[in-house]
C-alpha cells in the first residue's frame, strides 16, 4: 500500500499582499493539485508543521488560511479529517501573552523537570499555556475535526501499517515578546517542553510504524525535553516531521544497527524572494521510500523540482530501506 504525505510548514499566512504572499500561495495550490493528480497511491493525507499565520491575534488570517489553502485541498479530494496540523510559535496570540505576562512569564520562566511539567500540563494549571491559542483553537475545531482532539498532543492512526502523535512543541512559547522584565523569554530555543507523558502511554501501546510530528527542532527544547524525545525516538519512531528553522537540509549518521536521516523542512512563506518549498513523503507498506521536494521559483511564479535541496537532478531523496534494521527519519 501506498499513501502519500504532503508536508508543509511556516506558511505565516496573513491573506494581504496578494503579488508576493498571494502568487506563492496560488502558485503552491496549482502544484499540489498537479502533483496529486500525477502520483499513483492508495491514499493520501496533508500534514501541516505549524505557523499556519503570521499573527495569530487575527482571527481573519486563519479564515484566510481557509479560504487560500485548504478549501482548495479539499476541492482536489483531501478529506478535512485527513489534514491534520500543530500548532507554532506564530500560531501563539502574542496579545494574550501581552495581556496575561504578570502571571504567565514567571510561569514559563520556570527550570522544568520532565516530572514536573508532565504533572502540571495535564493538571488543573495546564489552561495557563494554552488559553494563548485561542484563535487556532477555534479555526481548527471549525474546520479540522482530527487536529482539535488535545491542544497538548494527540495521536492519529493513518492506516493499518502507520499512525501519528502531534505534540505541540509550543506549549512554553513567550510569543517572541519583548518585555524588560523577562528579556530571556522574547528566544524561544532551549526554553520549549512537551508533554512526554501521553506520549510514552501511546509508544507504549502502539506497536504501528510511527511518525512524530511537531513545529520546533530538538534543538529549541529544553534539556531534558530534548533528552528525552532524542531517546524516544531512537527506539520507537521512524519517521520525524518538524519545521520552524527555515531552512531545509538533510544529515546521514550511521551506527551500528542504526541509521538515520534527519531533514529540515523548509518554510512555504516568508517572503517571494526567499528559498521556499515543500516536499511529499512517500509510504510504502511499512517503510518510508523517498521524499519528493517542490521548491518555488520566483523567476517563474511557480514550483518546480526541489534541485537545491536535494544533491540529485530530479528533487528526490531516495530512502534505501532494510527492514532488518531500524530507520529513523527526520524531517
Amino acid at each position: 500500500m501506498k499513501t502519500i504525505l504532503v508536508y508543509f510548514s511556516d506558511i505565516h499566512l496573513t491573506g494581504d499582499k496578494p503579488e508576493n504572499e498571494g502568487a506563492v500561495i496560488k502558485a503552491f495550490c496549482e502544484d499540489v493539485k498537479q502533483q496529486l493528480f500525477s502520483m499513483q497511491y492508495n491514499d493520501a493525507y496533508v500534514l501541516i508543521g505549524g505557523d499556519l499565520v503570521q499573527a495569530a491575534d487575527k482571527q481573519e488570517s486563519y479564515q484566510a488560511f481557509y479560504n487560500k489553502i485548504l478549501s482548495k485541498l479539499i476541492t482536489y479530494g483531501i478529506q478535512p479529517e485527513k489534514i491534520i496540523c500543530v500548532p507554532g510559535n506564530h500560531d501563539c496570540q502574542r496579545q494574550w501573552v501581552i495581556d496575561n505576562r504578570e502571571n504567565y512569564a514567571p510561569v514559563v520562566n520556570q527550570k522544568f523537570t520532565e516530572d514536573r511539567f508532565n504533572n502540571m500540563i495535564n493538571g488543573q494549571q495546564g489552561t495557563v499555556f494554552l488559553e494563548k491559542f485561542g484563535n487556532y483553537k477555534n479555526f481548527v475545531e471549525q474546520y479540522l475535526p482530527n487536529s482539535c482532539k488535545n491542544l497538548i498532543g494527540f495521536p492519529i492512526e493513518i492506516n493499518e501499517e502507520w499512525s501519528i502523535y502531534c505534540l505541540n512543541s509550543a506549549l512554553t512559547s513567550f510569543a517572541g515578546h519583548d518585555w524588560k522584565e523577562y528579556q530571556q523569554l522574547k528566544d524561544d530555543e532551549r526554553r520549549l517542553n512537551v508533554d512526554t507523558r501521553n506520549l510514552n502511554d501511546w509508544v507504549q501501546k502502539n506497536s504501528k510504524k510511527k511518525i512524530l510530528m511537531m513545529h520546533h527542532p530538538l534543538s529549541f527544547l529544553s534539556e531534558w525535553a530534548d533528552d528525552e524525545l532524542t531517546k524516544l525516538l531512537r527506539i520507537e519512531f521512524d519517521l520525524l516531521l518538524t519545521g520552524h528553522a527555515h531552512r531545509q537540509n538533510i544529515l546521514c549518521n550511521q551506527v551500528k544497527g542504526e541509521s538515520y536521516v534527519w531533514c529540515q523542512s523548509p518554510q512555504l512563506y516568508t517572503d517571494k524572494a526567499d528559498k521556499l518549498g515543500y516536499c511529499i513523503i512517500e509510504l510504502e507498506d511499512d517503510h518510508v521510500n523517498r521524499i519528493i521536494y517542490r521548491e518555488w521559483f520566483a523567476s517563474r511564479n511557480c514550483f518546480k523540482k526541489g534541485l537545491d535541496f536535494t544533491d540529485g537532478e530530479d528533487g528526490i531523496v531516495e530512502i534505501i530501506n532494510d527492514k532488518k534494521k531500524r530507520k529513523t527519519l527526520f524531517c
